[in-house]
C-alpha cells in the first residue's frame, strides 16, 4: 500500500490497481470525492488534483474544482459548443499536469485539456499529436510532422512569446515556466520565462 498526497488537498490508498480516495477542505463544494475505483496503472497530482488513468484509456479525476478536479471549470460554454465537451472516456495513453490543470494525449493523436490553464488549444487538437509537454502554468503537444502548439498562460510557455514551429521539432524541453524545443537539425527554439529574463530565442545554431 502506498499512500500520497496532493498539498493538503486529499490522500489515497493505493493497492494493486485500487484506489481508495478522500478530501477535507473547507469548501466541500468545490471539491470533488471519487467513490473507489479500480484498475488503475497510474495517477497524476498537481497542487490541488488527481486524475487516475485506468487500464480501459479512461480517466477519473477528483480534487480541488479550480485545480482540474472538475472539467468544467474554466471551460466556457461557448468552446465547449464549438470543440465538444472533455472526452476522458476512452483512449487516453499519458498524462501531464500543471499547478492547476491537466492535458491527456489520446491513442487517436488528439489532446483533451481542462482546469486553469490560463487559455485552452486553439485550435482544439483533434489528430496528429504524439507527445505532450508541461510547464507549471501552460502546455506543448508535440506533432508527428514536427510542429509545436502550445497554450495556457501567456508568459509561462504559452503562445504570447511562442516563436512558432511549423515543422523539425524532435523534441521538447521543460522547466518550471520555460520550453525548449530540440530541432533535426540541432538548433534549438526556446520560449517563456526564466527567473528575469522573458524571452523567445531561436538564435542557438545547429552544432552549438
Amino acid at each position: 500500500s502506498k499512500t500520497h498526497t496532493g498539498g493538503d488537498v486529499a490522500f489515497f490508498s493505493y493497492t494493486d490497481s485500487d484506489l481508495d480516495a478522500r478530501g477535507y477542505l473547507d469548501y466541500d463544494k468545490n471539491f470533488n470525492r471519487p467513490v473507489a475505483l479500480t484498475n488503475v496503472v497510474a495517477m497524476f497530482g498537481n497542487d490541488g488534483a488527481f486524475a487516475a488513468l485506468k487500464a480501459d484509456g479512461s480517466v477519473e479525476i477528483f480534487g480541488w474544482g479550480t485545480k482540474g478536479g472538475n472539467l468544467n471549470w474554466f471551460r466556457s460554454a461557448d468552446y465547449t459548443a464549438a470543440n465538444g465537451a472533455v472526452d476522458l472516456s476512452s483512449g487516453v495513453v499519458s498524462i501531464v499536469y500543471g499547478e492547476r490543470a491537466f492535458a491527456a494525449l489520446k491513442s487517436d493523436g488528439s489532446v483533451e485539456a481542462w482546469g486553469d490553464t490560463g487559455g485552452l488549444p486553439d485550435p482544439p487538437i483533434t489528430s496528429g499529436a504524439v507527445k505532450i509537454y508541461s510547464t507549471q502554468f501552460a502546455f506543448a503537444a508535440l506533432f508527428s510532422d514536427g510542429s509545436v502548439q502550445v497554450w495556457g498562460n501567456e508568459w509561462l510557455g504559452g503562445p504570447d512569446h511562442f516563436p512558432g514551429i511549423s515543422s523539425g521539432a524532435v523534441n521538447i524541453y521543460s522547466t518550471k515556466r520555460a520550453f525548449a524545443a530540440l530541432k533535426s537539425d540541432g538548433s534549438v527554439i526556446s520560449w517563456g520565462e526564466t527567473k528575469t529574463v522573458t524571452f523567445p530565442n531561436s538564435g542557438i545554431g545547429a552544432g552549438t
